[in-house]
């Protein structure tokens, strides 16, 4: 920081500026001066400073178009553990298979035997419509100038919805889930979230897998909607 003399203006050396009570001394017109603004000033710029972000780099499986003055950005799903799921879910699936031709296949099966597996079935239903959905599916976002559209194509996937995003002030990252699996590791995925001008958050994305992608998103959507990034209180950086 500076300090230049209102009067005459040459500068203050730092052994005639005292912080604790925010007063200067011009040694060559003796005038006294308060400092506090100039002080507040600084501190704010080097606050933004430290809190600017570094652009982020566009990850793999994302495509960006921009025509007329609107923005699409498309998401796709796959990740090599789509391989590793698709794998357990042919295991898991083949032995629901061979366990119902058995409790099917013979007479006087007892009842338990065709009612206990219902809930594996229902779990093997599930990861592998999952897991299919990995394979097959992207998320489409779609920005105009107020509007900002949500689509999880081809396979029907919640979350679709369309946003007045003139309504929002900023949007932030927020560390989403952390839960152990059987192996006891931690497992962490990110969301996307509007903060409105109204005092609301809305979600817009969930359970992304890494801080990188949702930082990007996060970036590309303000940059279309002419949001100026600013820190918010909890965000994931």
């Amino acid at each position: 920081m500076r300090i230049h003399c209102p009067s005459c203006g040459i500068q203050i050396p730092a052994s005639d500026v005292n912080i604790d009570t925010a007063i200067a001394k011009c040694m060559g017109c003796n005038s006294v001066f308060g400092i506090k603004d100039a002080i507040e000033q600084d501190s704010t710029r080097h606050s933004r400073k430290r809190n600017r972000r570094d652009p982020v780099p566009m990850p793999s499986g994302i495509i960006i178009e921009d025509w007329g003055g609107n923005r699409r950005i498309v998401r796709k799903w796959y990740t090599p553990k789509y391989f590793i799921l698709l794998f357990f879910c042919i295991a898991w699936d083949s032995f629901l298979i061979f366990w119902y031709s058995i409790a099917f296949g013979e007479h006087d099966t007892p009842w338990i035997m065709k009612v206990f597996p219902i809930a594996h079935v229902a779990v093997g239903i599930g990861l592998t419509y999952y897991t299919i959905c990995g394979f097959l599916n992207r998320t489409i976002i779609e920005l105009g100038s107020f509007t900002l559209s949500i689509r999880h194509k081809p396979l029907h996937w919640p979350g679709n919805a369309d946003f007045d995003a003139s309504q929002f002030d900023q949007l932030y990252c927020k560390e989403n889930s952390r839960r152990q699996d059987n192996n006891g590791a931690t497992q962490i995925t990110y969301d996307l979230q509007a903060a409105t001008k109204d005092g609301k958050s809305i979600k817009l994305l969930t359970g992304l897998p890494e801080l990188e992608l949702a930082l990007y998103l996060e970036q590309e959507i303000e940059s279309a909607l002419g949001i100026v990034d600013r820190p918010v209180p909890g965000e994931a950086r």
